[in-house]
């Protein structure tokens, strides 16, 4: 009997940016190399970007619904913690 495996690898990248010409989030999720969605502060939306993953929702409608607004928290959470952050090194460098 032969024993058959798939091995699937998933990345997440996360950026924050300052510029204006840039967005402030953007979330990209990479499985086995290939971009599979995307989001960003500007648009506000999860885009799918592969053709398998656009088929996520004949099973579930509101898959894409659910996966940005799962962005949008991610966002105000890195926002918040960045913050805080930033406060918390500027008390430091003060207090050395």
């Amino acid at each position: 009997m032969e024993h058959c495996s798939a091995v699937m690898k998933a990345v997440l990248f996360l950026t924050i940016s300052v510029y204006l010409s840039l967005a402030e989030f953007t979330a990209v999720s990479l499985v086995d190399g290939e971009v599979s969605e995307y989001y960003d502060s500007n648009i506000r939306k999860t885009i799918p970007k592969t053709e398998w993953i656009k088929k996520v929702d004949a099973d579930d409608p509101y898959y894409w619904y659910r996966e940005t607004q799962v962005w949008n928290d991610e966002q105000e959470w890195l926002k918040h913690d960045v913050v805080t952050a930033l406060i918390r090194l500027k008390e430091f460098t003060l207090c050395s």
